[in-house]
């Protein structure tokens, strides 16, 4: 996902500042900057072994990795956690592994509570194609205990009959 320049004249303020931070550092004006948060070995050799890469028929001198994981000059980030992006302060040029406020269906919890209403959105019953799901860290505990004494009533009953 890329950023949005909020201000006028706010891009080309950073454009004109990452071309002082690459000089700086003797970096190629042409060279693609990525930061790594994790050990996230294989990406960061993939991206280091490219020597010359061609993006739309301009030649780019390779990747250079910022150590500094804080930095705000980067065209490419990769994070473990949402949590490490500052996402008001992306740039259109950028580009990080995560999106905002994706939990409505990036995480278990997010996914059951979207697919619990589908009936009311949709007329649609879950139960037909999802596995009863039940967050313990919600109100859900009494109806999960009150499930799972059924199905061991009736294993039980089941149990006898064939025994």
């Amino acid at each position: 996902m890329s950023g949005t320049c909020q201000k006028k004249g706010h891009c080309t303020f950073f454009k004109d500042a990452l071309k002082i931070w690459k000089k700086g550092r003797k970096i190629d004006p042409s060279a693609k900057i990525f930061i790594i948060l994790g050990q996230y070995t294989d990406l960061r050799k993939a991206l280091l072994r490219r020597g010359i890469i061609l993006i739309k028929i301009k030649s780019i001198k390779g990747w250079v990795e910022n150590p500094d994981m804080h930095s705000v000059y980067f065209d490419f980030k990769w994070t473990l956690k949402a949590k490490d992006v500052n996402y008001d302060r992306l740039e259109t040029n950028q580009i990080v592994n995560h999106f905002r406020k994706n939990t409505e269906i990036t995480t278990k919890v997010g996914l059951c509570y979207n697919l619990q209403n589908l009936i009311f959105n949709n007329d649609t019953n879950i139960d037909k194609f999802y596995p009863i799901t039940f967050d313990l860290i919600d109100n859900h505990i009494q109806d999960f205990v009150l499930l799972f004494k059924c199905f061991q009533v009736t294993y039980k009953i089941n149990s006898d009959s064939i025994g």
